[in-house]
C-alpha cells in the first residue's frame, strides 16, 4: 500500500485475535488502478480472505488558498 499512497484515503486496521486482524483500505483514483492494487493486497502471502468492493463516485479537482495555492483531487 505505501507505494500507492496516491490512491490511499484511509485505512483501519482491528486486532481480532494474538494472530488475527481485520484490515480495510479505502481508496478512491482510476478503476482499473484500484482494482490492480486491490487484487495485489489480496494475493499477498498471509491474507486469508479479502474482497474487493467498489462504488462509483465522482472525481473532482479543488483550488483553493490557505497560505499556498494548490489542487486536491476528492472523491465526492
Amino acid at each position: 500500500m505505501h507505494d500507492n499512497h496516491d490512491l490511499s484515503v484511509g485505512a483501519l486496521q482491528i486486532p481480532l485475535d494474538h494472530h488475527s486482524r481485520l484490515e480495510v483500505n479505502i481508496l478512491c483514483g482510476d478503476s482499473g488502478e484500484v482494482r490492480k492494487l486491490g487484487e495485489h493486497v489480496i494475493a499477498e502471502r498471509g491474507v486469508r480472505h479479502g474482497r474487493l468492493v467498489m462504488l462509483p463516485v465522482e472525481l473532482k479537482t479543488e483550488t483553493h488558498s490557505h497560505g499556498k495555492k494548490h489542487s486536491h483531487r476528492m472523491c465526492m
